[in-house]
């Protein structure tokens, strides 16, 4: 491999490791202050929140790695969040009758949470966006930013709700606040155009040319929508199984183990997939150019 990928490799994958570290070095601290109910509760919420976050962006998030240009990356993801608030609004109503009818066991989750689920839909899915966006530009230093500030801050929240005795809610803010932090990081170097952005879509673009942007990527709604909810779904599926048979209990042992032994996923992951993906992704969008 040239020496560049290999630099990059090492960046993504030192920050990585920080990051998975922290989070896995504050299990033993988390696992004290919070009960097994209350992991229970928080990994039906991520999973959930995850298998939503699939369906609001209908398979469009993709096509930020494709688009011939920077300009138009950006377009594609101002696109993307004005039909947001639509499929949004739509995930949040399926969540309370998932809750309200104790479909797969949800019937366990507090009603009250399901008001900060927009939030996390919104916010995740941002991150991920701004994520695609940095691995399109090949900015593989920003993205080390994020998965370092994204995991202290994971930790440290936590461990600071907890502290002050947040139960469940400890946990979700403390992911929210981690949330928020990666995608201020990510978007910060990007932030005028960004900002500028943002205002044309909301206040100056009209809602049909906006949606024009996505028109040559609907294969990405017949193609990656699917594929990702049927990763989504894999994911989620024994945590849901778990939550029907028994109760938030044996799913927070669950969720416990489950997030010790992914950790080295993640790790390669972040190390290799997103710089192989954007080198290797800028390479053929040369070679489409000649």
């Amino acid at each position: 491999m040239p020496n560049p990928i290999i630099r990059s490799i090492g960046i993504t994958g030192a920050s990585a490791v920080v990051a998975q570290g922290l989070v896995v070095l504050s299990i033993p601290l988390t696992a004290r202050l919070f009960s097994e109910e209350a992991f229970g509760v928080f990994n039906l919420f991520t999973n959930i929140a995850n298998i939503m976050v699939v369906l609001c962006h209908l398979g469009f998030m993709d096509a930020i790695l494709s688009a011939r240009s920077q300009r138009h990356a950006r377009r594609i993801l101002f696109a993307i969040n004005s039909i947001h608030l639509l499929t949004v609004a739509v995930a949040t109503v399926g969540v309370f009758a998932l809750v309200r009818f104790d479909v797969f066991g949800l019937g366990q989750l507090p009603i009250w949470l399901v008001a900060l689920f927009p939030a996390q839909i919104v916010l995740v899915s941002l991150c991920l966006q701004l994520q695609l966006l940095r691995t399109r530009f090949e900015q593989f230093g920003t993205l080390a930013a994020s998965n370092v500030s994204l995991g202290a801050s994971r930790a440290s929240g936590q461990i600071l709700f907890g502290l002050l005795g947040g139960g469940v809610s400890g946990l979700v803010f403390g992911e929210l606040l981690s949330r928020l932090v990666g995608m201020v990081t990510l978007a910060y170097p990007d932030r005028a155009r960004l900002s500028r952005g943002v205002a044309a879509v909301f206040f100056a673009s009209p809602t049909s040319k906006r949606l024009r942007v996505l028109s040559p990527y609907r294969a990405f709604a017949a193609v990656r929508l699917p594929t990702l909810l049927m990763v989504s779904l894999n994911i989620a599926l024994p945590s849901l199984l778990i939550a029907n048979l028994f109760e938030l209990r044996e799913v927070g042992y669950f969720a416990l183990m489950h997030l010790v032994l992914l950790a080295p996923i993640g790790l390669t992951q972040k190390a290799f997939g997103d710089v192989i993906t954007g080198t290797f992704g800028g390479y053929y969008r040369n070679d489409r150019r000649r």
